[in-house]
């Protein structure tokens, strides 16, 4: 929309001329565009930057949508930042925040960190060894389920690939046994009482989350 508020250095120059050429064709729209998980988070990138984020040692992962390269028009762009053991979380809030102002004014999409370790209420930013401690005793199936989706996007390399390296081993499906796949089945209907209705292509019986649980459980159980 050339009518809405832009940011001052918001996309790179590959960025808009990219945005520009979304495919056109007809029966083609924003929603269906792989190239909309790019776009996006090309301009994420380019404002965590700005809002400090690299200099603060954080490494800012995907989850939902976002994390399996799914995005549409309309979602929700979630993240998980994190920090080094070394570092000070409390540094990297502000670019944390500044970086979730910035996308919404921007018209990037909402930036939601409610899918860190422990939820909405715990620190906005958190160290690898603390996600380690949480998926160790706190973490529920959900959680791992939706962390399998979990991927690097922007900020520090170093901490971004240190995470990486250490998450798999924390997705510990065990601890969830005996009983494990009625735990499954338990969560996925939880997700069915939501769908709005049978054509609900989410949530409902048939729908995209029956495909992110057999994928989830395929890497859990492998890993």
């Amino acid at each position: 929309d050339p009518t809405a508020p832009t940011h001052a250095g918001l996309y790179g120059p590959q960025v808009l001329p990219e945005r520009r050429r979304i495919d056109r064709r007809p029966g083609r729209s924003d929603l269906d565009d792989p190239r909309l998980t790019a776009i996006v988070e090309a301009a994420l990138g380019a404002l965590f930057g700005e809002a400090g984020g690299d200099e603060a040692g954080i490494a800012l992962f995907a989850l939902g949508s976002l994390g399996a390269c799914d995005v549409r028009a309309g979602s929700d762009l979630d993240i998980v930042p994190v920090i080094g053991d070394g570092g000070d979380p409390q540094a990297g809030v502000v670019a944390v925040r500044q970086l979730i102002d910035l996308a919404s004014r921007a018209g990037v999409g909402q930036v939601d960190a409610r899918l860190r370790g422990e939820g909405g209420g715990a620190p906005l930013v958190q160290t690898i060894g603390r996600y380690r401690r949480y998926f160790a005793g706190r973490a529920s199936l959900w959680e791992l389920v939706a962390f399998t989706r979990c991927r690097f996007v922007c900020g520090r390399a170093a901490t971004g690939a240190a995470f990486a390296t250490a998450l798999p081993g924390m997705l510990d499906i065990d601890r969830f046994r005996p009983g494990l796949a009625d735990r499954f089945r338990g969560e996925r209907r939880r997700l069915e009482s939501l769908a709005a209705g049978p054509r609900d292509v989410k949530h409902a019986p048939g729908g995209l989350y029956d495909i992110h649980f057999i994928a989830a459980g395929a890497r859990l159980l492998v890993d």
